[in-house]
C-alpha cells in the first residue's frame, strides 16, 4: 500500500493546467494574423480607404462651400455630378459599390475572425491583441510593401527593354503578377509576427495580473 494520500476528487493533477482563466497556458496568436491581417488589408484597401478618401474630399469641398458661399456651392454640386454623373460610374455603379461592399466584409471578417480564433486559443485579450496587431500590421506591410514595389519595379526596368510603367508596371501582367505574390507572403509573414508579438503581450500582462 502507498503512503501517499490520493488527491482529492476534482482537484488538478501534478504538471496538469486548467483549460482556461488569466494563468492559464495561452497558444501562439501568430497562425491567426497570417490569414486575418491579409483579409484587413484586402478591406482596407479595396473599401475603407476609398471611403475614407470620398469623405475627406467631400468635407473638404463643404468647407471649402461655407467660406466661400455660392462659389463653394456650385463645386461642391459640380464635384458629385462629375464623380456620379459621369463616365463609367453613371453607367455601371456596381464598378464602385461592389468593390467597397467586398472590401468592408473582408474588413470585418478579419478582425471579427481574429477575435473569435483568438478567444478559442485560450487569449485573455482577444479584441486587444486584434485591433493592436491589425493597427501595427497595416502600416508596417505599407511601408515593406511599398519598398518591394519601387525594388522590383526598377529591376524590371533594368531587365526589360524599353522598361515599364510606374504605376502597376504599365498593366504588364507578368511583373504585376510577382508583385501580388510577394506582397501576400509579405503580409502574411508580417500578420504572423505581429500577432504573435502581441499575443505574447497581452498574456504576460494578464498573467502578471492574476498573480
Amino acid at each position: 500500500m502507498s503512503g501517499v494520500a490520493p488527491a482529492p476528487a476534482g482537484a488538478p493533477t501534478a504538471g496538469a493546467a486548467t483549460a482556461s482563466g488569466p494563468g492559464a497556458p495561452v497558444r501562439s496568436a501568430g497562425p491567426v494574423g497570417a490569414w486575418a491581417l491579409p483579409l484587413v488589408t484586402l478591406g482596407f484597401s479595396i473599401g475603407l480607404l476609398p471611403a475614407l478618401v470620398f469623405v475627406v474630399v467631400l468635407a473638404v469641398f463643404v468647407v471649402v462651400g461655407l467660406a466661400t458661399g455660392g462659389l463653394g456651392g456650385a463645386a461642391i454640386v459640380g464635384f458629385l455630378t462629375t464623380l456620379v454623373g459621369g463616365g463609367a460610374v453613371a453607367a455601371q455603379p456596381w464598378l464602385v459599390v461592389v468593390p467597397v461592399l467586398l472590401g468592408v466584409v473582408a474588413f470585418a471578417a478579419g478582425i471579427v475572425g481574429s477575435v473569435v480564433a483568438l478567444r478559442r486559443r485560450g487569449h485573455p485579450a482577444p479584441h486587444a491583441v486584434t485591433w493592436s496587431s491589425a493597427g501595427i500590421g497595416l502600416v508596417v506591410q505599407l511601408f515593406v510593401n511599398g519598398v518591394v514595389y519601387f525594388v522590383l519595379t526598377f529591376v524590371v526596368a533594368a531587365v526589360v527593354d524599353g522598361g515599364t510603367g510606374l504605376v502597376f508596371f504599365g498593366g504588364d501582367p507578368a511583373p504585376l503578377t510577382v508583385f501580388v505574390l510577394c506582397a501576400l507572403a509579405v503580409t502574411v509573414g508580417i500578420g504572423w509576427l505581429v500577432w504573435w508579438l502581441f499575443g505574447r503581450v497581452f498574456a504576460g500582462r494578464a498573467q502578471r495580473a492574476s498573480r
